[in-house]
């Protein structure tokens, strides 16, 4: 962990002991929260002004890595920091997985609830990526079907080859069409 420390100096980065129990439900999330995201850390904009209630305007922070590193533990225990710092905060999932709901022990949909315990200021949701590949697919169907005013456009910009492309789309692409959502 050292060699680690010193080879990434140039990044900014907060030590998290390891939790023996599974962190579920708000204040489980909350405990984790302050350990990741302590108010020192939050005071040396290390986050910008993600921490900042006063910023006008969305603000976006996109959890990412391979299976299994804690990304739905991390993404939830940061909206509970937020969401406890008056920042009304959602949180998205886009995992097939659907393990968001676990995390906040809740049953959430593709429509955002509020996560109880949280004052208003949290809420989640889990975005069915399958269904929301083939709304798209149909919609790019629609567009590049020569039947539609668009379909002579669609094959000059090459949708007709992004259609194929999404038949079989490469890992990652269905989250990012759930996001158009």
């Amino acid at each position: 962990l050292e060699g680690l420390k010193v080879s990434l100096a140039q990044l900014q980065c907060t030590e998290v002991p390891l939790f023996d129990t599974e962190v579920v439900g708000y204040y489980g999330l909350r405990a984790l929260a302050g350990v990741a995201f302590k108010s020192e850390v939050m005071e040396d904009k290390r986050y910008g002004s993600l921490f900042d209630a006063s910023v006008k305007g969305p603000q976006f922070v996109f959890v990412g890595g391979k299976g299994g590193v804690g990304k739905t533990s991390t993404s939830s225990a940061l909206a509970v920091r937020l969401a406890d710092e008056g920042i009304r905060t959602l949180v998205i999932s886009t995992d097939p997985a659907h393990s968001l709901g676990d995390c906040f022990d809740i049953k959430l949909s593709g429509q955002p609830l509020e996560v109880e315990g949280s004052n208003g200021n949290l809420f989640a949701m889990e975005v069915d990526t399958e269904a929301s590949v083939e709304i798209f697919k149909d919609k790019l169907r629609q567009l590049t079907s020569f039947s539609s005013r668009f379909g002579e456009l669609s094959a000059k910009l090459g949708l007709d080859e992004f259609a194929d492309l999404i038949q079989s789309p490469p890992p990652g692409v269905d989250e990012v069409v759930a996001l158009t959502e």
